[in-house]
């Protein structure tokens, strides 16, 4: 299971579990966030190749991500 199905089935047995308590459940998982942790040790090909794999090929800025958690 890829990262982001993880994310995405982790939020759904949340949702189950906790939706009769009311309780919404939302789970993003928007690919390569260009953070110090993603760009760490990687060459600016192996960056390019992993931002490529991503549903849409731009590379994600976590001041773009942010809104979307809060």
């Amino acid at each position: 299971m890829t990262p982001p199905a993880a994310v995405l089935r982790g939020g759904l047995e949340l949702s189950k579990e906790l939706g009769d308590r009311k309780i919404n459940v939302n789970a993003i998982a928007p690919g390569p966030v260009e953070t110090g942790l993603f760009l760490d040790d990687k060459t600016d090909e192996q960056i390019a190749q992993v931002t490529k794999l991503a549903p849409i090929a731009i590379g994600s800025r976590v001041r773009s991500c942010a809104p979307t958690a809060v």
